[in-house]
């Protein structure tokens, strides 16, 4: 079925759609600033989801479990994704966080195993715990320049994954933020780190050499 809102509407609450499991396409009004926890959670035929230009925030879990959404474009106005938003939507391909995204949650994109290309803008502080872990088919990812911390599990068996380039301004890199990073070749360590936390680059095969600077 496809959902259409009408453009009085400004929120949508907690669980309003959850497992609405036949539900194929949305399409929200600008009026809509916010989408709550678990709004569209488990809607596993959801494939299209339109969203007007003024909403600011995904709340936790939002769109978890939406398996069958390969793409989806964010509006420049939105600024916060929850927890779990985008947990274990098993067919997201690619994604795009604008510079006026200020904050990236935790599991966010946890166990979406076909997400290949993710591009961070350059407002969202820190890449937190589990956020793109078990991301088994993640190859490129670019952090934005003002990252200060990759949380523990950051990028927790991202298989596939050869490069990444820790901005400057990085101070701390979690317990095994990389951990079974396979593929993983090369890593620059910037000057400004100070941490490493255990197990950060456990069985990272692949790796044949990288300089801690003398920060750490």
């Amino acid at each position: 079925g496809v959902l259409v809102f009408y453009n009085d509407i400004t929120t949508i609450g907690k669980q309003a759609f959850y497992q609405c499991d036949r539900l194929k396409s949305v399409v929200l009004p600008n009026s809509i600033t916010e989408i709550g926890e678990n709004a569209f959670a488990q809607c596993t035929a959801l494939r299209s989801v339109k969203f007007g230009d003024k909403v600011e925030s995904f709340g936790d879990s939002a769109f978890n479990g939406c398996t069958d959404i390969t793409t989806i474009d964010l509006p420049n106005s939105l600024t916060a994704i929850g927890n779990g938003t985008f947990r274990d939507c098993k067919g997201l391909e690619s994604i795009t966080l604008s510079d006026n995204i200020t904050e990236l949650g935790e599991r966010a994109f946890y166990l979406c195993d076909a997400l290949k290309e993710v591009v961070i803008g350059n407002s969202v502080p820190a890449i937190k715990y589990d956020t793109f872990s078990e991301c088994k088919s993640l190859s490129s990812i670019t952090l934005g320049e003002n990252i200060a911390e990759i949380g523990n599990y950051a990028f927790n068996n991202c298989q596939v994954l050869e490069n990444i380039v820790i901005p400057d301004k990085c101070t701390t890199i979690g317990n095994y933020a990389f951990n079974n990073c396979q593929a993983l070749e090369n890593i620059t360590i910037p000057d400004k780190c100070t941490t490493i936390g255990k197990n950060a680059f456990e069985n990272c095969t692949s790796l044949d050499g990288f300089t801690i600077p003398e920060s750490v």
